[in-house]
């Protein structure tokens, strides 16, 4: 197995048992980056994105529906 596929499948099974959270980014584009762009709704990782004071997403975080 390639290194990122073996990554994968690890990160997958653990958040089999325990959430996993990882940063979208902050790149100001709408791109998730990996891993936080395995975020799905019958998984236990879980994508999160910069906030403003008004609770608004930050002007540099990724705007998606996969960002929790």
């Amino acid at each position: 197995m390639e290194g990122w596929a073996v990554l994968e499948e690890l990160l997958l099974k653990v958040s089999d048992r325990i959430p996993i959270v990882c940063a979208a980014g902050n790149g100001g584009d709408d791109n998730v980056l990996y891993p936080a762009s395995l975020a799905k709704a019958d998984n236990g990782i879980l994508s999160v994105g910069a906030r403003t004071a008004l609770k608004r997403p930050a002007s540099y975080t990724p705007v998606s529906d996969r960002i929790s």
